[in-house]
């Protein structure tokens, strides 16, 4: 019998710590798209690969043919922290920025 994946990755996000509202909101998902996912037993590995890059799951060990679907050494994602001093000094620049070009538009 095949494994049910979308029972695998509710269990590992579980088992990782995260409650299902984290999770869904660290995907940029609603927790209803999550749950369905949960429900489908052929989930794609493609979401199976993004879950477990955001997340962190360590899904490799729980799918045997999960290797066959990811690149030997993935690339390093930078996803900066919201608690980061760097992160809301980028967003106040932007911010900034995008004001300064709408006053400019302004006759």
């Amino acid at each position: 019998m095949e494994e049910h994946r979308g029972k695998i990755l509710e269990i590992a996000i579980r088992e990782k710590g995260f409650t299902f509202a984290a999770a869904a909101k660290r995907m940029s998902i609603s927790r209803r798209t999550l749950y369905n996912y949960f429900e489908d037993p052929e989930l794609s590995w493609q979401k199976i690969i993004d879950f477990d890059q955001v997340l962190g799951l360590g899904l490799h060990n729980k799918f045997t043919d999960l290797r066959k679907y990811v690149a030997p050494t993935p690339a390093p994602s930078i996803v900066e922290d919201a608690e980061s001093p760097n992160y809301w000094k980028n967003k106040y620049i932007d911010l900034l920025e995008k004001y300064t070009k709408l006053l400019e538009k302004t006759p």
